[in-house]
Formats: C-alpha cells, sequence, structure tokens
C-alpha cells in the first residue's frame, strides 16, 4: 500500500503516471492508505464511480373529467368548474449524479419541464408550463445488515398559467431533510420534514392570498412481502398562509401497493389516499374530507423505454359547496430514457 500511495502522490503532483491514473480511484485509494497508516479497520470495498448523467423524454395523453380542479393550486371556483377535456403533456427531464468519494456520499441534480394542453376551448385557460428543479445531498451508512440515509434536498416548483395569456400563477421552494432507515432485507421507513415557502399569484381579495410559509412532516414505511412492495404513510401537513382562508392544517394517510412484475414484464400500481383538511380561520370554518385513487400499469419496452396506463380518481367533501368535486383522469404514456 505504501508503494502505491508513493506512486499516487507522483501522479497528483504532476508525475509521468498521471494520465494513467482515475482521479477517483486515486483519493479513494489514500483514503485506504490513511487508514491503514493509522490502524483503523478497512471500510467494506466499494468501487469508486465517476458522475453519471441521464435524460429521459416523455408523452402522455388522455382525458379529465374536471380539469379546474388539476391540482391543489388551481384558481378559484367559478361556472366552469365542471370543465372536462382530453389533455395531453410532453416532459423532459434531466438528472445528474455525483458520487462524493467512495462512502456512500452523493449528490443529485435534477430538472424537469412539462407543457399540458386542454383540446376543450373552456378548459384552454388553464394550459399550463410546470418547471422544476432539485437538488439533494445523501449519505449512506452501513452496520451489521441496517443502512442509514442521511439526506438534504432543496426543490423549487414553479407553474405558469393560460389565464391571460400564459404567466405566473404559483412558486413553492421546500427545504427537504430526510433520514431513511433500511432495517433487514425487505423493510424501510423514511422520516422527512418539508419546509416550504410558497407564493402564489396576489388576488384581489387578499383574504384569499395563499403565499405564505408551511411545514409537512411525514413517515413512510415501506415493506417488501415477496413479490408485492407495500408502503403506508403518515403526513402532517400545516399551511400559514397570509390570507386567512387558506390558512389550513391536514392530516394524510397515503397506501400504494406496487407488484413489479404481475405478468411476465407487466407492472402494477395501486395508490389510496384519505386526507382531512381543516380552515379555522375561514369564513366559512371551512373543512374537507379528500379521498383519492388510482391503478396504473407499467410495460417496460424494449431497453431504454416505457409504458403506462393510469385511471385516477378525486373525490372531496366539504361544508363549502364550492370545494365540493369529483374528478377522475384516464391516461396513457410513454417515456424514453435518451441517455
Amino acid at each position: 500500500v505504501n508503494d502505491s500511495v508513493e506512486t499516487l502522490k507522483s501522479a497528483s503532483l504532476g508525475g509521468t503516471t498521471r494520465e494513467a491514473i482515475d482521479p477517483v480511484i486515486r483519493d479513494w485509494l489514500l483514503g485506504i492508505a490513511s487508514d491503514v497508516r493509522s490502524g483503523q479497520p478497512l471500510p467494506p470495498y466499494e468501487r469508486p464511480q465517476g458522475s453519471q448523467w441521464g435524460l429521459t423524454a416523455g408523452i402522455s395523453t388522455g382525458y379529465d373529467t374536471n380539469v379546474l380542479l388539476a391540482s391543489d393550486a388551481s384558481v378559484a371556483a367559478s361556472e366552469s368548474t365542471a370543465a372536462s377535456s382530453p389533455v395531453y403533456s410532453p416532459s423532459l427531464q434531466v438528472l445528474w449524479k455525483k458520487p462524493l468519494g467512495s462512502s456512500g456520499r452523493a449528490l443529485y441534480v435534477g430538472a424537469f419541464g412539462s407543457f399540458t394542453g386542454y383540446t376543450s376551448s373552456d378548459a384552454s385557460i388553464f394550459n399550463s408550463v410546470v418547471l422544476s428543479q432539485s437538488t439533494d445531498w445523501a449519505d449512506v451508512r452501513r452496520s451489521s445488515g441496517s443502512r442509514l440515509s442521511f439526506s438534504v434536498g432543496n426543490q423549487i416548483d414553479v407553474v405558469m398559467l393560460n389565464t391571460a395569456g400564459v404567466e405566473f400563477f404559483s412558486g413553492v421552494e421546500t427545504l427537504r431533510p430526510r433520514v431513511t432507515w433500511q432495517h433487514g432485507g425487505a423493510a424501510s421507513t423514511e422520516f422527512d420534514l418539508g419546509l416550504r415557502w410558497q407564493s402564489f399569484a396576489e388576488p384581489s381579495d387578499s383574504s384569499l392570498d395563499r403565499t405564505g410559509p408551511g411545514v409537512r412532516p411525514r413517515v413512510i414505511h415501506r415493506r417488501r412481502m415477496g413479490p408485492l412492495l407495500a408502503s403506508l404513510g403518515f403526513v402532517f401537513d400545516a399551511q400559514f398562509a397570509q390570507g386567512e382562508e387558506y390558512q389550513s392544517t391536514s392530516v394524510q394517510v397515503p397506501f400504494s401497493l406496487t407488484v413489479p412484475r404481475l405478468w411476465r414484464s407487466l407492472g402494477f400500481i395501486a395508490s389510496l389516499e384519505a386526507a382531512l383538511t381543516q380552515y379555522p380561520q375561514s369564513s366559512s370554518d371551512r373543512s374537507d374530507l379528500l379521498l383519492q385513487g388510482g391503478l396504473g400499469f407499467r410495460l417496460p419496452w424494449l431497453s431504454r423505454s416505457l409504458w403506462g396506463l393510469d385511471w385516477g380518481v378525486r373525490s372531496n367533501a366539504s361544508n363549502l359547496d364550492a370545494a365540493t368535486y369529483l374528478k377522475q383522469t384516464v391516461t396513457l404514456s410513454y417515456t424514453h430514457d435518451l441517455f
């Protein structure tokens, strides 16, 4: 090891072997040599890897029975609440992974962009552009069959709507410290604290302003049972909006079941979620009970492509008539990893 260290030091200082030695492997070997000299036990062997890039393009099409309520970040209820329309959405996603040494630390950077268009004239004002950027730092620690992962991520999401030409509608920035405990070979538990600031286009009525900070801690437990992967979570969400009508607290219980190979290479996904949201400062003392679920199929195609077929339903019961709705979507999607 000592002879190798001297050779590596020569390479790092501009010796004749510089081009022959990978910088990542060089740094890893220098760290190993340091442990040997100090009497520390050697870590498990992990071959260092360089940076990795990924680029994925996608296109989806389908039908939406309630376009206005496409998300919680929709505009105020209007006469077109029940507008339905065929929908299409092209998207592009870029990912970059940078290992930080060989100890399980890594940096992940991603960017996502999509356009959603509705062919119905009544729904065209909800055509939207979504832009997202995320950065995550992760550190994995292993000991006696278990694995503990720490990560800190930051994500920025921007939505622009075609309400009067494409213009800013909302922006959300979320700081997400996360700990994942992999215990045994079949189970993991994730603790996630989401600290966010959301900003919306300023409404004419200040009591309807959704801009403000929020917090969203959650616990997700995942367990593999033979060919099945089950996930059950508990989420608490509090939004401290500037407008009294949108100050809220919410309790959510999401559940999902994934079958990677339902038949040959065909995968299956089922999800169900219940959420109770209270608006204690609203003039109507608003209270919502949301139930949503979905079924999906995934089919790999060739070596880099994936087909998807999804059906989803979303039902919101509320003491506020304008917030009571039913929404269904059917979507056919295709994604391809360009590299």
